[in-house]
């Protein structure tokens, strides 16, 4: 009897272990799209918009000043004179 408590012990310990690797996997995937946002700028935007498609920054720096480690600038076409300097700098997986 022993034996096939053992055993049943162990399989049960490895599904808990396999769930359990498997849920880690999936909140880091999770984690890393929800850090992860992406901006726009373009020369019709406004500052005040949310740096959406369809309602872009006007300045690059208005981006750089909400953006963190792992977020994304789209620029669109156009002329921009200005001088950037990030709030924020690292890396995403810091």
């Amino acid at each position: 009897m022993k034996t096939i408590s053992h055993l049943k012990k162990k399989r049960w310990l490895t599904r808990v272990l396999g769930v359990v690797t498997d849920l880690a996997i999936a909140l880091g995937c999770l984690s890393a799209l929800a850090v992860q946002t992406q901006f726009y700028v373009a020369t019709n935007g406004v500052d005040t918009n949310a740096g959406t498609l369809a309602q872009p920054f006007l300045t690059i720096s208005k981006a750089a000043s909400v953006m963190v480690a792992g977020d994304t600038c789209f620029i669109r076409g156009g002329t921009y004179r200005e001088t950037v300097t990030p709030a924020s700098s690292g890396s995403a997986g810091a």
